[in-house]
């Protein structure tokens, strides 16, 4: 297995980052809110919640984090590198471990996934998330399906 390692996201790291994001997640963000993944990812500095980074073998493959709405709902989001690819067992491995992380102290998380990356979907119901039937969302209007999932505090 190969080495992983979680970090809290810095500022310096998002430049990097984003020279290798998925095609499937620039395409999700544009379609939800119009911005790049950049744009976002800077943004998350600023929200209260949790921003983290996944490395594995030194290679930046995802960063992910929990929007906290500040009513015991939080929003899970996660925007992953090419470099997913690779590490495919090691990825889904970590997964396991940040995502009791992610959920500590939430009673409801939800968020929206664009139909057409079904890697993430596919992710999300691995995780135990309810996929709901795909409805227009965001600024482009396209069809994503709602996730969520009640925690157990």
């Amino acid at each position: 297995m190969y080495r992983s390692a979680i970090r809290e996201l810095e500022l310096d790291d998002i430049p990097v980052f984003c020279e290798n994001v998925r095609q499937c997640d620039i395409d999700e963000i544009k379609a939800s809110c119009g911005l790049t993944p950049e744009q976002v990812l800077n943004s998350t500095l600023y929200f209260h919640g949790l921003s983290a980074l996944l490395s594995i073998e030194g290679e930046m493959v995802c960063i992910f984090g929990v929007t906290d709405l500040l009513d015991s709902r939080g929003v899970p989001w996660m925007i992953a590198t090419n470099n997913i690819k690779k590490y495919p067992k090691s990825f889904l491995k970590a997964s396991d471990q940040i995502f009791p992380v992610l959920i500590e102290g939430f009673e409801y998380l939800e968020n929206y996934v664009d139909t057409r990356n079904t890697t993430s979907i596919r992710w999300l119901e691995r995780l135990g998330f309810e996929i709901m039937p795909a409805e227009p969302f965001g600024v482009a209007n396209m069809p994503f399906h709602k996730f969520r999932m009640s925690c157990n505090v």
